[in-house]
């Protein structure tokens, strides 16, 4: 792989790390509104929080893989796999709170 492929690649996954950080916070800022609008368990509100400080993770992560020369990024990515199934881990468990929100406010 030449520098230039490997650069672009960089690029690629960090513009993607970008738009599921995006798609995070939107849902986060959903399930905030939820929670101020309805009477919701304190549990639902720990949740939301916990959630929250995932993100938080995660964004740290790829602040941290945005800074990385080419040359480390690919070796730090291998050591540490699996991150977008973090995000979408995340994404799921934020949609999973809205479903909830969405299911107590219907009835």
């Amino acid at each position: 792989m030449t520098v230039s492929q490997k650069e672009h690649l960089i690029e690629q996954r960090v513009l993607e790390y970008e738009s599921k950080l995006k798609h995070i916070d939107e849902l986060i800022n959903h399930a905030e509104t939820q929670v101020k609008s309805c009477d919701v368990p304190s549990h639902v509100e720990d949740e939301l929080t916990m959630i929250k400080s995932m993100r938080d993770q995660l964004a740290d992560k790829h602040e941290y893989i945005d800074e990385l020369s080419s040359s480390n990024w690919q070796s730090e990515t291998i050591e540490h796999a699996g991150p977008m199934a973090i995000w979408d881990t995340v994404a799921q468990k934020i949609e999973m709170l809205i479903e909830k929100f969405d299911s107590q406010h219907k009835n």
